[in-house]
């Protein structure tokens, strides 16, 4: 289990766009499996996903594994989500780290680029990393291992996500200018 920015996936490679991505290595069937699949805000959703043109960063960051190897625990902000503070109702979102795509319009609407310097992050109120729980998909039954017997394919990417924290903003998320980073 690691975080990378390459697209180096075995089993459905899709990290072209190098976000911070949660990958799993599984030695029994020799194979990568990208867990994660997100999409950073852009300025210009029409543009490459390069430094300059990156509004909110989403990253995955942080995974472990359970003791017996079920469950995927990791840091994302790759949610709509919002808890709530008694001024603005709670916002519940069915977006998961699985396949968040930060620019879709289907979600929310993406802000679009604005000589204005405050933000108009219309995707999250927050953009804090909040827990995961990723649960593994079970494996079929192989009659033995020690004679030679291959597991047949299980595709580990295609999991349930369980959103554990939902936190309060300390702060909006805002664009680094020259004096800030």
């Amino acid at each position: 289990m690691f975080e990378s920015r390459g697209d180096l996936a075995t089993e459905n490679p899709r990290n072209s766009d190098n976000n911070v991505e949660i990958f799993l290595f599984d030695y029994a069937q020799r194979r990568i499996f990208q867990i994660t699949d997100t999409k950073s805000v852009l300025k210009n959703p029409s543009a490459a996903p390069t430094f300059v043109n990156v509004r909110v960063e989403i990253g995955n960051t942080r995974p472990v594994i359970s003791n017996d190897g079920r469950w995927l625990a990791f840091s994302s902000n790759a949610t709509a989500a919002y808890p709530g503070d008694g001024t603005n109702p709670p916002i519940i979102s069915t977006t998961n780290p699985g396949s968040f795509d930060g620019n879709s319009l289907n979600v929310f609407p993406s802000p679009l680029p604005s000589p204005n310097p405050t933000p108009t992050n219309t995707l999250t109120n927050d953009a804090n990393l909040e827990m995961w729980l990723y649960e593994i998909p079970a494996y079929a039954p192989v009659a033995s291992l020690s004679a030679g017997d291959e597991l047949p394919l299980t595709v580990l990417s295609g999991g349930v996500f369980t959103q554990v924290t939902n936190s309060i903003p300390s702060q909006l998320p805002r664009a680094a200018s020259t004096t800030t980073g």
